[in-house]
């Protein structure tokens, strides 16, 4: 909790927070709400009250770190931070740590599905996938990923001497073991554009794990990334990732836990994907093709994409594309899957979500596309309409694929 009070004692109680912060629209209690859990960490420090920590850390672990309360508020109070550091401080005082690294160790959770391969669909993995499940502190109501063999070596694009530019592709954990399709179309559709894409040994982000105040763990994970990354850049390289949230923490969040010279260096040279090719076309993409199928697609914009003040440039170069209708939800608020959050606050994370199910299930669309995979996860769990990434629909760049990836994933 130190040096949290300066930031703690500029809030003036405004409000604004909760017009934006996902759980203040579902609940009357005002603990449960951004401002109101800032405004108990002030009455302890002016000694008014005492607060227990494991309950602060339950009020604080309703935080889905969407981040949406940085764009509004007028103090730039670092909510989400303070959260944070309120669960460190939880676990340093000597709670069980074990069971909390174990539901934020993504790439080790994701190992795990995918070492049962095949073996997913028959009783006895999925009995053995519901103890993890209840190991790992997830709702036996949210089902888990058909996870994959790891995909990260299978997504590098040589191109010698034709290369005019050259990235490293961060792919996240969930085109990794979950869906390989948006690492291939990733790699592909760069490749493309003269992009020679390489795939070097990587970690997952470490944003679960700061999300869940395991910020010495997150720092760990953070430098080693940046370690090996950061060697590429010295020789010219870009970092590109398809993952709003991989975007999002190798930009934003890991610079402001470590200072070192390696992430700053990765920080500045990171991409989103849509950002990326808007950065080498220097325009949308335009797609010239006449034989695309007619789709009714309904879009949904991340919250760590609005975070970034990142245009959804992917969705806008859709436009240019002919049979295919583009729609937007009069209200595009948070899904409520949030990574982790939704295997944890199941009943929570639905009710977030419910004015964006009811958007979409209303307008009635053959897709749903989306940059991120927990929304794209939670949207067709709630909504039973497939959600893609973007990235698919630019296979008119690379001729058959576009159609093999639309129908592996429609």
């Amino acid at each position: 909790m130190e040096g949290l009070q300066y930031h703690i004692e500029r809030c003036v109680r405004c409000g604004f927070c909760n017009s934006i912060c996902p759980t203040s629209q579902i609940t009357h209690f005002e603990s449960h709400k951004a401002r109101g859990r800032i405004v108990l960490l002030q009455a302890s420090f002016e000694g008014v009250t005492n607060i227990d920590l494991k309950r602060y850390y339950e009020l604080a672990s309703l935080c889905l770190n969407c981040k949406q309360c940085l764009l509004i508020c007028p103090a730039r109070i670092p909510i989400p931070q303070i959260m944070r550091r309120v669960k460190e401080a939880y676990h340093i005082m000597g709670k069980p740590k074990i069971l909390h690294f174990l539901s934020n160790n993504v790439p080790l959770l994701c190992k795990l599905g995918s070492a049962m391969g095949q073996l997913q669909r028959l009783p006895l993995s999925r009995n053995l996938l519901s103890i993890i499940q209840q190991i790992a502190g997830f709702d036996k109501r949210r089902p888990l990923p058909f996870f994959q063999r790891d995909n990260l070596l299978s997504f590098s694009r040589l191109l010698g001497n034709k290369a005019k530019r050259h990235a490293v592709f961060f792919a996240g954990c969930h085109s990794r073991w979950v869906e390989p399709y948006v690492g291939h179309a990733t790699a592909d559709l760069l490749a493309s554009l003269g992009v020679e894409v390489i795939t070097p040994k990587q970690e997952c982000c470490g944003f679960p794990l700061l999300c869940d105040g395991l910020i010495s763990l997150a720092i760990n994970t953070i430098k080693r990334n940046s370690l090996i990354v950061a060697k590429y850049i010295k020789k010219g390289f870009e970092v590109v990732t398809s993952c709003p949230t991989c975007s999002l923490t190798l930009k934003q969040e890991a610079k402001e836990y470590c200072n070192d010279v390696n992430t700053q260096l990765v920080a500045e040279h990171t991409y989103e994907l849509g950002e990326y090719v808007y950065e080498v076309l220097k325009s949308t993409p335009v797609v010239k093709v006449s034989n695309y199928p007619k789709l009714k697609i309904i879009y949904h914009q991340p919250c760590h994409l609005k975070s970034q003040s990142i245009n959804s440039y992917l969705w806008e170069g859709m436009h240019a594309i002919p049979n295919l209708e583009l729609i937007q939800p009069h209200e595009d608020t948070c899904c409520g899957m949030a990574g982790m959050f939704g295997r944890k606050n199941y009943e929570v994370s639905l009710k977030v979500g419910v004015q964006l199910f009811k958007q979409i299930s209303q307008a009635k669309p053959d897709l749903v596309v989306t940059e991120c995979p927990a929304c794209r996860e939670q949207i067709s769990y709630v909504t039973g309409i497939k959600s893609v990434h973007p990235v698919i629909f630019f296979y008119p760049f690379i001729g058959k694929k576009r159609d093999s990836y639309l129908h592996d994933n429609m």
